[in-house]
């Protein structure tokens, strides 16, 4: 028989936290850069009107470096949190298979989370259509149910963090954009603006206002803080947040139910 235990859900959750650590560096280094940003500027003073495109100043490679770290950061813990519910079948003396996962769901399922969770049913054409914690314990259960994105709280920080995982699994690497505070305009406190308009548009910060006819006007970008992975959330501050959330909230208190465990291969 199979003996359960947590040695490769324990990698799987290193691994990540080494990798967010390389990440977190990396992307501390350029925000401490002293000039980390190019500007592109578009002005007619006889009208007023002025664009501002503000560039990271990205050396060859990081972006597409940085989307690569992120989406192995994603899948380690992902798939960490798919292996434990195989060890935690296991465990409980039943066989895992293919239609065994780590469910996270946005809604409490109509028939309550055990029954759909646990849910028996006929294969078809190869595929198996059990509920993916069919065979668990209950107290096993009741950590993952714990931790759902439907009872909130931190649940939400693994609903991103799917949502993250096919995004790079099935899709592209999202694009990575630079977290920072509004550009000031230049001359500070002394500019009328008649109408300004910021945002994203193809890799650059763009700013465009509107000033009285002949003023001078000029942009004065804040430092980054963090990276986005394609949406306005700062990366590492929150793959952090899901790392501490996967680790006590759910390894630990599952590591608990293997016997002998205690103390033994955790991180």
């Amino acid at each position: 028989m199979v003996e359960a235990h947590l040695a490769g859900v324990w990698a799987k959750w290193q691994r990540a936290v080494e990798q967010l650590t390389t990440l977190s560096e990396e992307v501390t280094a350029f925000c401490s850069e002293p000039n980390p940003y190019g500007i592109i500027s578009h002005e007619n003073r006889e009208h007023g009107r002025y664009r501002f495109e503000i560039y990271p100043a990205w050396q060859p490679g990081r972006v597409l470096r940085w989307g690569t770290i992120i989406g192995e950061i994603v899948h380690d813990f992902r798939s960490a949190l798919d292996n434990l519910v195989w060890q935690l079948v296991v465990l409980n003396g039943r066989e895992p298979d293919d239609g065994h996962s780590f469910p996270i769901r946005a809604e409490e399922p109509p028939e309550g989370f055990a029954v759909e969770m646990r849910r028996e049913g006929e294969g078809g054409r190869g595929r198996v259509r059990h509920g993916p914690l069919l065979g668990v314990s209950d107290d096993a259960l009741a950590i993952i149910e714990a931790c759902q994105p439907y009872k909130g709280g931190n649940g939400l920080l693994l609903q991103r963090l799917h949502v993250l995982w096919n995004t790079d699994k099935h899709r592209h690497l999202a694009p990575v954009h630079v977290v920072a505070p509004p550009p000031h305009l230049l001359p500070r406190g002394s500019v009328t603006v008649l109408s300004r308009n910021d945002g994203f548009a193809g890799g650059a910060y763009v700013v465009e206002i509107t000033v009285p006819p002949g003023t001078q006007v000029d942009v004065d970008p804040q430092p980054p803080t963090d990276i986005t992975f394609g949406e306005p959330h700062p990366i590492v501050l929150e793959l952090q947040q899901v790392g501490r959330v996967i680790i006590h909230e759910i390894l630990l208190p599952s590591a608990d139910l293997f016997p002998g465990l205690s103390g033994v291969g955790h991180p």
